[in-house]
């Protein structure tokens, strides 16, 4: 999601789950658990900065 939101990446169906794939086993001492928190944590981050950014440039009313 962040290499989407940030960075424009635009992701056939499928690469998402093979990106997560890649990353949980060059990691595989996280949990799922820890990787959905995790996510869950930078996708709140990600929202937040855009929404504080959007907020000093006028954008929001």
């Amino acid at each position: 999601m962040r290499m989407d939101l940030l960075n424009g990446a635009r992701l056939q169906p499928g690469d998402r789950a093979e990106i997560v794939r890649h990353l949980a086993a060059r990691n595989p001492e996280r949990t799922r658990l820890e990787w959905a928190v995790a996510a869950v944590a930078a996708l709140s981050a990600l929202l937040l900065a855009f929404a504080l950014r959007r907020r000093r440039r006028g954008g929001a009313h």
